[in-house]
């Protein structure tokens, strides 16, 4: 988890500036990432545009500081969340003649933008969301990956003036930006839990739908891009069961293995209800139980006590390390 955030504001007398308001985004987002910040400025005739990054690091821990940009700098990111699949498409960018800095996923968005802008978005195998920087074009374009896994706030000023972040309370700190209430954001808040996007429960932001793009120029947004996403992988109905499973324990491995692409050590949460017990079986095909390690939570009476006892008995029989967290206060 990263925390990203972005203003740009009018060149106008009486108007604050965009550095400053940015500084106090960042500091809204500093728990999401504690092991860095980040900042960029650029100008156009009108606008002045600050983004920035407050890094959790996970993959490239020397080298991976945001925002970062290509070859020339003219286009710059700031990334929150993993590309599984960036070592292939790494490879492809370099054959094109690409050059590498670093080592990172998010060095490969940009790539990829330069060679395909908003279309190549869909070969993204992760969890995303970034906004990216063309000076060249002064474009800002913003995208979130298709499940909606990281979020992505964003409000337009009255004037042209444009902000995001990673999250709603950050964008608080932007003057145009007022508490009045969105009745239907909040009327989804109470009956499901959150407000369906691209409703949030402010009027005056927006969040970016999954699997869209968005983008900023001169003033003007344009509407939400849908850039592909999630595809239909339908089991054949005359598949026998045991096709059937197989071929969903194929699949599982290799999303968990996916996901075991990290710089720092890799977790399971642990109920001990189904799913995260398949998940630990699947992760341990990949690693070895010395490897691993897992984590439950201990809500007291307001937890089910059969599932600790359930997460204890997976441990056991695969013999991995467990933390329990007392969680009673929560």
């Amino acid at each position: 988890m990263c925390g990203i955030a972005g203003i740009i504001s009018r060149r106008t007398p009486g108007v604050a500036p965009a550095r400053p308001l940015l500084d106090k985004m960042l500091k809204t987002i500093r728990r999401r990432g504690p092991d860095g910040t980040g900042q960029a400025t650029f100008r156009t005739e009108d606008f002045d545009v600050a983004m920035g990054h407050q890094r959790l690091a996970i993959i490239d821990l020397v080298s991976g500081q945001q925002p970062l940009g290509n070859e020339t700098g003219e286009i710059q990111i700031t990334f929150n969340g993993e590309i599984y699949n960036f070592p292939s498409l790494r490879k492809t960018l370099e054959s094109l003649g690409h050059s590498f800095r670093t080592q990172s996923d998010t060095e490969t968005i940009v790539h990829l933008y330069e060679e395909e802008g908003v279309t190549g978005f869909k070969q993204l195998n992760g969890m995303f969301a970034f906004a990216i920087w063309d000076n060249e074009n002064k474009t800002l374009t913003l995208a979130r990956d298709a499940c909606g896994i990281k979020p992505l706030y964003y409000s337009q000023g009255p004037k042209g003036e444009f902000a995001f972040a990673s999250q709603l309370d950050a964008l608080l700190a932007v003057p145009w930006v007022s508490r009045a209430p969105d009745w239907r954001g909040l009327a989804s808040y109470f009956f499901v839990d959150y407000a369906d996007a691209p409703t949030t429960i402010l009027e005056s932001v927006r969040k970016l739908q999954p699997g869209c793009a968005l983008v900023w120029k001169n003033g003007a947004l344009s509407e939400p891009q849908w850039f592909g996403g999630l595809s239909s992988q339908a089991f054949d109905p005359a598949d026998s069961e045991g096709t059937v499973q197989a071929t969903l324990k194929a699949r599982l491995s290799i999303a968990v293995e996916r996901q075991l692409l990290s710089d720092v050590p890799v977790g399971v949460f642990l109920s001990g209800g189904l799913d995260s017990a398949v998940l630990l079986a699947s992760y341990l095909e990949h690693r070895a139980s010395s490897e691993v390690e897992t984590v439950s939570f201990d809500y007291g009476s307001k937890h089910n006590p059969w599932e600790l006892i359930a997460a204890e008995r997976l441990r056991s029989h695969y013999m991995v390390a467990g933390t329990l967290i007392d969680a009673t206060g929560i």
